[in-house]
């Protein structure tokens, strides 16, 4: 059943211009892949609150920079291990990957949601020390519903600040079409009334767009296909003067878009493996 609810995902945004760097991908790669080491903790007391940590070799005393993962799954389906090769993509080069659980709809609604990767966020901080992370060094990484709740807990201060934390905790954030206008997207998409509640007054409280005018945020890669959405939100973080960037995919689909990442299996996939690695090698 999840399985077939993840491949349902609703594809719903876009924008202007095609990333560069695809020779990049195998410019920043040693010729060595690093072996990982893959274990699962727990970040809250419920069932679904948990992570899965894949760190790749390194001395004793250094450190590694750290992806937050966030999967997809139309906040109602999805896994952890819907990982593909971006664990091994992120090991050589150097990232420690962390792959998130979160409640899911119907039992939990958005803001669970969003607590729920806050926690996750706060449980890397705490653990730093412990399990050799660059604490300084976090970058929120989501896809479709994950995209959405990176943006949300980061435009939305608020789930921050209920874990004692703050958007500087927050280093960069890949966004990888989530919906960033909710009210647009409910409209367009009823089902989801149950994720983010049937008064549509309260559908502003779980939109990123409502909290981005004149906001200060990490600098930010939106991978995605063309959307006015996109375009809109997009606008409006770089007309504050935050750092974006952009991959606008022609020929991948809404599940390629993160599937893909860390391949070569076509020539979109390596520009857009490409645009992620040159991305964080500029902000690192």
């Amino acid at each position: 059943m999840k399985k077939k609810l993840w491949r349902k995902v609703v594809s719903i945004l876009g924008v202007i211009t095609i990333g560069s760097g695809a020779m990049y991908y195998y410019l920043v790669l040693p010729n060595k892949p690093k072996a990982a080491e893959q274990t699962t903790f727990q970040y809250g007391p419920q069932s679904k609150q948990n992570l899965e940590v894949y760190k790749p070799s390194i001395k004793k005393g250094d450190q590694t920079p750290v992806i937050l993962y966030v999967h997809g799954g139309s906040w109602m389906a999805g896994d952890k291990e819907n990982v593909a090769d971006k664990p091994k993509f992120f090991n050589d080069m150097g990232y420690t990957f962390i792959s998130v659980n979160y409640r899911l709809a119907p039992k939990a609604n958005y803001r669970d949601m969003g607590e729920d990767i806050a926690a996750a966020l706060k449980w890397v901080k705490d653990y730093a020390d412990e399990y050799q992370f660059d604490a300084e060094k976090i970058t929120l990484m989501g896809h479709s519903a994950g995209g959405h709740l990176v943006t949300l807990i980061a435009s939305d201060e608020s789930y921050l600040e209920k874990e004692n934390l703050e958007l500087k905790d927050i280093h960069s954030i890949i966004e990888i079409e989530g919906p960033l206008n909710i009210p647009q997207f409910v409209q367009e998409n009823k089902m989801y009334k149950t994720v983010f509640s049937r008064n549509k007054e309260k559908w502003k409280l779980a939109s990123p767009s409502h909290y981005i005018q004149n906001k200060k945020m990490p600098p930010m890669l939106f991978i995605t296909r063309p959307d006015e959405s996109t375009t809109s939100f997009m606008n409006e973080v770089e007309s504050a003067g935050n750092e974006v960037e952009l991959f606008s995919a022609s020929t991948l689909s809404h599940t390629d878009l993160t599937k893909l990442i860390g391949t070569t299996k076509q020539v979109e996939a390596q520009q857009l493996t490409g645009k992620v690695a040159s991305f964080l090698k500029k902000y690192n």
